[in-house]
């Protein structure tokens, strides 16, 4: 970022900003679109800059791009089909068919390493009996979220952390046992159940995967309300709270999360360190266990991998235990492009890599 930008403050930085990448920022309209330009004199393209080979080739680059959010699937599918669009991310998973029959677009999936979860708040009943919190993971059928959620795009968690991240641990998945989470509710004082309400945005695939979790929790006696918002709303509400766990709204909230450096670290403690409550992070449980606290310290302060490895084992057995999310799957990354689209490609932790791309002629 340019210093003098950043002293602007950071409404500039995100208005104005001005890097070193292959792009150039055109124009932002809050909640429709964001415009960039190609930089052809992007320090990229020079092999003598970059140490001898250069980072892209020297005619690639598109002209222009303009990012559009579409919260909607079916626009979005349409968008592309009609040709307004050249390359949307993620494909709702019901449309994949469909796209990849279509000669005129390309399809790509494949398995990356954000994890789909639930956040509990810990620290208001029921959820802060951990009890609770395991009859959450008994009491929805992951194979059928993956069946009727995803389309089969997607396979069990089993931490949380997925496969391909540095120091994962496998556990066991939280079987589907109604009977189970019956008796851990009795025990835990909710023989009846309960009500609560689960926040997500207002797009299709969120309220999609909130309807099939309020059926499913109905079975056990949950009654459900979703409380669906717009994103903006959503930051606000949750994800910048202020306040103990016991005084924010949030009750349940569906999100997922990966670790963009691939490293365990960076798949943990954003999302469950105590000093990671909002609005500082996205500790959105208000889960604090020191001693799973202490396993992520003793990580960052060795570069033993044998020994971090042990700690952050530790740390996704202590998560697995004490349930602080419910467990669903390790997403697939989904994504399709017009047909004289070239190189565009998703990172495993859904990022977007266009330093090669261009349109074919």
């Amino acid at each position: 970022m340019s210093p003098q930008v950043i002293e602007q403050g950071k409404e500039a930085c995100a208005e104005r900003p001005v890097g070193t990448g292959q792009y150039l920022f055109k124009e932002w309209i809050a909640g429709d679109h964001t415009t960039v330009t190609l930089n052809k004199d992007w320090w990229g393209y020079d092999p003598e800059i970059c140490g001898g080979k250069a980072l892209a080739e020297p005619d690639a680059g598109f002209q222009s791009i303009t990012f559009r959010p579409v919260g909607e699937n079916a626009s979005r599918v349409a968008m592309l089909q009609s040709g307004e669009a050249d390359f949307i991310w993620p494909v709702p998973t019901e449309s994949m068919e469909t796209l990849a029959a279509d000669e005129n677009v390309y399809v790509g999936a494949d398995e990356g390493i954000v994890v789909r979860y639930m956040f509990m708040n810990t620290q208001k009943a029921p959820f802060n009996d951990v009890r609770v919190r395991q009859a959450m993971n008994y009491a929805i059928d992951k194979d059928a979220y993956i069946a009727v959620v995803k389309n089969g795009l997607a396979s069990k968690a089993t931490s949380i952390l997925g496969p391909a991240t540095q120091h994962y641990k496998r556990n066991e998945p939280y079987a589907y046992d109604l009977e189970k989470a019956r008796k851990l509710l009795t025990d835990a004082g909710y023989p009846d159940g309960f009500e609560t309400s689960l926040i997500c945005t207002t797009t299709t695939s969120d309220l999609k995967q909130c309807e099939f979790i309020q059926q499913q929790l109905a079975q056990a006696g949950i009654t459900v309300n979703i409380n669906s918002m717009e994103k903006a709303i959503v930051s606000e509400k949750v994800e910048s709270a202020e306040g103990p766990g016991s005084e924010v709204e949030v009750e349940m909230y569906m999100s997922g999360w990966s670790s963009s450096t691939g490293d365990a670290d960076w798949g943990i403690r954003p999302v469950l360190a105590k000093e990671s409550e909002p609005p500082k992070s996205y500790n959105i449980s208000y889960f604090e266990n020191d001693e799973m606290d202490g396993c992520l310290k003793a990580a960052l302060e060795t570069a033993d991998e044998e020994k971090r490895a042990e700690l952050y084992a530790k740390a996704q057995d202590i998560i697995w235990e004490e349930c602080p999310v419910v467990f669903f799957a390790n997403d697939y990354n989904t994504w399709a492009s017009a047909a004289d689209v070239a190189n565009v490609k998703i990172y495993p932790d859904g990022g977007l890599n266009i330093r090669n791309a261009r349109m074919n002629p």
